[in-house]
This record gives structure tokens, C-alpha cells and sequence, in this order.
């Protein structure tokens, strides 16, 4: 937790380039309480598909089916955001149509057996740690905006931080 994988799948997301590319696109945070009716609302209410009143009506299996059917008319992209485990994809992957070329899954996880269940063909992103100058480029950044150098007077306080916080961009 807090190498990155959100922060660079919302860039991601939000690019105008993507955003341009897709017809539709919904973003959802699976969190490791996953409740698989949650995510399918969440995804509809993205593309538009469904009024909350309505969705609440509909059984899971239905709104599997009315997911599927939406998405099958268009090009899209869904972000499944922080995924724990494989069930969570396996009660998922029914709802996504494979018709339309171009249409994306991006699912953010910290637990590569995860990654290589959604797609053994794929080859999964993995985010490393920053190193030593990577961190305190971005501490430097965060802590001294527009200055190029971490004043001598916090620089041991610095290092500090940096062995502390191990790479992790979050912790930074």
C-alpha cells in the first residue's frame, strides 16, 4: 500500500487522451470488503446505465446481465480499484463483454496473484518503491515547493524521513 497504483491508474483515467478514446468509463474502489452488488452498481452508475431506485430493485444476476448488455453496444473503460482477491474478479468477469475492440480493464491490486488470475496472458505493472533521490526529489517538492535543494537546517530531518517512509510515495 501506497507505492502509487491509484495515483498512476487515475492519471490514467482521467487523461484526455483516454477519456477521448472510451465511450464510456466508470471507476469503482473494491476495497478488500468487496460486496459484488456494490461493484455492479457502481460500474452502472458510471456508464449511466441505471437511476439508483432502480438498481436497488434489480437481483445481482440482473444487473450482471444489464452490465454485460450495455457495455456490449461500447467501447470502454473500467477501473476496479484496490481488487484483494481472485473471487472478486471471478464474480465480476461475466459482466464485461469481449465484443467491442479498444474496451479496457484496469484493475489496481497489491497482491500479484491477483493481477495474474484476471489475465494470465497479460503482462502486469508492477510499481516499485522509490529510491533514495526519487524520494527526496518528491519530498523536496512536497516540503519546499520550487526550491531545488532541501535546506541545510532540515536535511538530516530529511534522511531521516526518507529511511522512514522506505520509498513510499503515500508515506512521503
Amino acid at each position: 500500500g501506497g507505492v502509487g497504483k491509484t495515483t498512476l491508474a487515475k492519471k490514467l483515467y482521467n487523461d484526455s487522451r483516454i477519456a477521448n478514446h472510451f465511450e464510456c468509463k466508470a471507476w469503482v474502489y473494491v476495497s478488500e470488503e468487496y460486496r459484488r452488488k456494490d461493484v455492479l452498481q457502481g460500474i452502472l452508475r458510471g456508464v449511466d446505465a441505471l437511476g439508483r431506485d432502480e438498481m436497488d430493485k434489480l437481483p445481482e444476476e440482473e444487473l450482471v446481465n444489464k452490465l454485460h448488455n450495455v457495455l456490449a453496444e461500447k467501447r470502454y473503460l473500467v477501473v476496479l480499484d484496490d481488487v484483494w482477491a481472485m473471487e472478486v474478479w471471478d464474480g465480476l468477469k461475466y459482466a464485461f463483454p469481449r465484443r467491442k475492440l479498444g474496451s479496457k480493464i484496469l484493475l489496481t491490486t497489491r497482491i500479484w496473484e491477483v493481477a495474474l488470475h484476471a489475465d494470465g496472458h497479460s503482462h502486469p505493472h508492477q510499481i516499485r518503491p522509490l529510491n533514495q533521490d526519487e524520494s527526496f526529489a518528491l519530498l523536496r517538492s512536497k516540503a519546499f515547493p520550487g526550491a531545488n535543494v532541501i535546506p541545510s537546517e532540515f536535511e538530516n530531518l530529511a534522511k531521516e524521513i526518507v529511511v522512514k517512509c522506505e520509498g513510499l510515495p503515500l508515506a512521503l
